[in-house]
């Protein structure tokens, strides 16, 4: 017999809308990491930075706070 899910949250589109969420990004000091928090910044999600390069941290904050978006880095 399959298994089935069960799934009481939003469907559709909505499914993935993250605006007014908290999102944890790790490596988005740089590279691939930064451009997802980024992103995600600018669908108005609240971004929780997460890095090993403290600095590299830093620097996506002030870029997402700069353009208006919500973020904290955590080192």
């Amino acid at each position: 017999m399959p298994a089935t899910r069960s799934f009481d949250g939003p469907s559709g589109a909505d499914a993935f809308a993250i605006a007014g969420r908290v999102c944890v990004v790790t490596g988005a000091g740089s590279g691939i990491g930064r451009a997802i928090a980024m992103a995600m910044a600018r669908e108005d999600a609240r971004v929780v930075v997460l890095a090993r390069n403290p600095l590299g941290s830093a620097q996506t904050v002030l870029d997402i706070t700069g353009a208006g978006g919500q973020a904290a880095a955590i080192d």
